[in-house]
């Protein structure tokens, strides 16, 4: 079940680039990177998975700078969410191997997906509503060091958020050996 989510995830960021901007070198590097999701998924590799999320966003980096360089905010957030989920649910798949999994267990992992994908947008708005207040405020030659530090303080709320939500199953799983 978990590799359909994978599948999907992949299809998505296949077709955003490609729809964006319809041109054959974002269609043959999208389906490399479907490629390389379909191994991950049959060999459970994740560097394999690795390697096709680096596809996937270099792939929308070139949509985005082809289209005029103006990547919509919610388009970037949504990308950068549909990348993590896509390694998670891959991992996820890796160390199932198979196991049958229940209805609690699939919802406390939505619940988890759902919250990274709001914490990323919402770190997105912040950051970017705090980058235009300060852009306006400084001069135009600080504005590669704002892009910078707000790209880090993302990454840094991210972070923050992935180690929560694997330091409370660690805590779940030991709670529940005998």
């Amino acid at each position: 079940m978990i590799e359909l989510l994978a599948a999907g995830l992949a299809a998505v960021l296949f077709l955003i680039p490609v729809l964006a901007v319809p041109a054959s070198v974002l269609a043959v590097a999208g389906l490399i990177g479907l490629l390389l999701v379909g191994v991950a998924i049959a060999a459970r590799w994740r560097w394999a998975a690795t390697a096709a999320a680096c596809v996937f966003v270099a792939d929308y980096g070139v949509s985005a700078w082809t289209a005029g360089g103006s990547a919509g905010l919610m388009g970037a957030a949504g990308i950068g969410a549909a990348v993590a989920l896509l390694l998670w649910s891959v991992d996820m798949s890796r160390r199932l191997r198979g196991a049958s999994v229940h209805g609690p267990v699939v919802v406390a992992h939505l619940v988890r997906w759902v919250s990274l994908g709001a914490i990323a947008i919402t770190a997105a708005v912040v950051g970017r509503a705090i980058a235009g207040a300060l852009a306006t405020a400084m001069p135009p030659a600080a504005a590669p060091l704002l892009a910078a530090l707000g790209a880090v303080g993302t990454l840094l709320v991210l972070a923050t958020a992935i180690a929560r939500a694997a330091g409370s199953g660690r805590h779940a799983r030991r709670e529940q050996r005998p």
